[in-house]
């Protein structure tokens, strides 16, 4: 399994690539996985824990967002 600080870089590494620019969270979830390797979950089940580590990055002040970042392809986060 992957631990939080490997998909913390993940998630990172794909806002990075936006030059902290908005991203739609749709994009951060589909795409860090790809950073992840074969020993994440594929799918929907890795989806939903990217999104879920994007709430926490999100409320820990780490990201910043806009939109309910429940509803993906409607919100936007960047780096704090």
């Amino acid at each position: 399994m992957v631990s939080d600080q490997q998909m913390d870089e993940a998630i990172m590494s794909v806002l990075s690539d936006r030059n902290g620019h908005w991203v739609k969270v749709a994009w951060v979830v589909v795409s860090a996985p790809a950073k992840l390797g074969s020993h994440f979950p594929s799918g929907h089940a890795g989806h939903e824990l990217v999104a879920k580590r994007i709430a926490y990055l999100v409320g820990e002040g780490f990201l910043i967002s806009k939109g309910d970042i429940t509803n993906w392809r409607f919100s936007e986060i960047r780096p704090a």
